[in-house]
């Protein structure tokens, strides 16, 4: 194998990107090889250390600069995340309920 096919190798490797790093500018930090600093493309905050559950909570929540769009949508990603990932569907009967078996 010659240098550019391990290189290739190398980079498909790990999990894939966040979708949330195409509303923010990266910057790969030289003392943590894999990881960025992110800035937003929006409102311009940085962070020196971009960790994907903060950026997404900043696009639901803080960004005053963010499409409505793209918040309403990462305010459905924070709310599954935050709810353990639950299915968050309302039972349509009371007969589902766990109860002393008599």
């Amino acid at each position: 194998m010659d240098s550019s096919t391990q290189q290739k190798k190398r980079k498909l490797s790990g999990h894939p990107q966040s979708e949330v790093w195409k509303y923010y500018e990266k910057q790969p930090l030289k003392s943590s090889p894999g990881h960025f600093s992110a800035k937003c493309n929006y409102c311009k905050k940085t962070w020196p250390h971009g960790h994907v559950h903060e950026l997404e909570d900043h696009l639901a929540n803080k960004c005053k600069e963010c499409p409505e769009l793209v918040s309403s949508f990462y305010l459905g990603v924070v709310s599954s995340r935050d709810f353990g990932d639950e299915d968050t569907t309302i039972p349509l009967s009371g007969n589902n309920k766990k109860g002393k078996s008599s």
